[in-house]
């Protein structure tokens, strides 16, 4: 089947190359795009099919070859499928010729990446072929057929069942990280606990070791190589009076205070050798990233545990992480952590309760500021799950952001029992392959 070019169908040649001035930065359309399922029906068409399998848009002799080939080969071209089965006919018969074996070779493999890819393509938009069918389409109530609210709505594309009350699971970061180990403890799941740190129910631990809460992601990383004996923090603490008190602060440890130095100093190697051995049993880690404003102590490059809010000021520095840089910490805590523990797998989360305050009022509002912040944190997560096997994605911030009615309690930061409930939910339906009782 010999193939013509537009121009020389409609028997114009140069004269409507002629029609645009030379000096035109537009270019004619030479060739028209034809639904896959139509014939193809010149030549130029036919280059495009074939410039889109290998990857090739260049004045190629070769390209120009096979081109010329598959025209002439006497294949019906009635679709891009058949110019493929054409192209690889013409393919298998020059790799008759031993010398044009290797490059035959490399033209087969990317006309078999070409066929995944297309595969992969026609499937993109079909509900049909996905795990959650719900997972392609926003919610739409109104919809004549499939009517869904987002409200409720369980934002996960895939199930992985790997934990059950045998798994021992950890867990650390802010306030959703405390939910999730209370949960597993009120439901009777291996929640490692290695160091007492008892909620205000005074039943549950808040954590497997007493870190406190965690906000930002280098204090992650710090925590992991403090524990495996690969970071000294220097032993500081902040004086700070309340009622007439005397409290000291551990700024490496939020909300985590000692009435005099000698208790810090029995308490630091306990907590230590308690945080490693946590990281030693968990076969999985939940960690909820909170905060991209970072405070650091200048003389030690070391990050505090969260803002020190006046304390010291001449002695702190603030930053603002970007998102490589909060995946490159990120990356760097977990190598080390698999060193030790080659088996652990991590849940990661960024937090929905927004910034109490930010450092960057004379530029950005406070809501400004905190969008910004959920975003980097959001991007990282996303962008070192993808990285890394065994470490997953937990659409905790966009449950409570989209998928809940009433998701704040009156302070308009933290988040609402109902939030709370479905993050909860969703977590089981991800993750548990026993019981869950997300109202518990």
């Amino acid at each position: 089947m010999r193939i013509q070019s537009q121009a020389q169908a409609s028997g114009s040649g140069n004269q409507a190359e002629a029609a645009v001035p030379s000096a035109s930065p537009i270019n004619p359309v030479r060739t028209l795009i034809m639904n896959e399922g139509l014939p193809v029906q010149d030549r130029d068409s036919l280059r495009l099919v074939v410039q889109c399998i290998l990857r090739n848009n260049r004045n190629d002799p070769e390209v120009e070859s096979l081109i010329q080939a598959v025209s002439q080969s006497g294949n019906r071209l009635d679709s891009h499928d058949d110019v493929a089965t054409a192209l690889r006919n013409v393919i298998a018969e020059r790799m008759k010729d031993t010398s044009y074996f290797e490059r035959g070779l490399e033209i087969l493999i990317k006309l078999s990446e070409h066929e995944l890819n297309t595969t992969r393509n026609r499937t993109a938009f079909a509900p049909s072929t996905k795990e959650n069918p719900d997972t392609v389409f926003w919610p739409d109530p109104t919809h004549p057929k499939h009517p869904r609210t987002l409200h409720g709505e369980k934002a996960f594309a895939r199930r992985h069942k790997f934990i059950n009350r045998g798994v021992p699971v950890g867990s650390a970061g802010s306030c959703f990280a405390s939910r999730i180990a209370e949960m597993l403890q009120k439901q009777n799941f291996n929640y490692v606990v290695t160091e007492p740190n008892l909620s205000n129910d005074g039943k549950t631990h808040n954590s497997c070791a007493r870190w406190g809460i965690i906000f930002n992601v280098p204090s992650f990383r710090q925590l992991v190589e403090r524990a495996f004996g690969m970071r000294k923090i220097p032993r500081l603490l902040w004086v700070n009076e309340s009622n007439g008190k005397r409290i000291l602060m551990d700024p490496f440890r939020e909300d985590i205070s000692f009435d005099s130095v000698e208790e810090y100093e029995r308490d630091i190697e306990i907590h230590t050798a308690g945080a490693r051995e946590a990281f030693m049993k968990s076969k999985v880690f939940v960690m909820t990233l909170g905060m991209n404003e970072v405070w650091y102590l200048k003389s030690e490059n070391a990050a505090l545990a969260r803002a020190p809010w006046g304390i010291a000021s001449s002695l702190v520095e603030s930053r603002v992480l970007t998102v490589e840089e909060n995946v490159y910490e990120l990356q760097r805590m977990l190598d080390l952590w698999r060193s030790y523990n080659p088996e652990i797998k991590l849940i990661v989360t960024t937090s929905p309760v927004p910034l109490h305050a930010t450092f960057r009022g004379s530029d950005y509002h406070v809501i400004t500021a905190n969008a910004h912040s959920k975003s980097t944190l959001r991007l990282a997560a996303q962008e070192f799950a993808e990285r890394n096997k065994d470490v997953f994605y937990f659409p905790a911030y966009e449950t409570v952001l989209y998928g809940t009615k009433n998701p704040w309690e009156e302070d308009q930061r933290h988040v609402s029992q109902e939030a709370v409930r479905n993050v909860m939910s969703l977590f089981g339906e991800m993750f548990v392959s026993d019981d869950w009782s997300p109202a518990t």
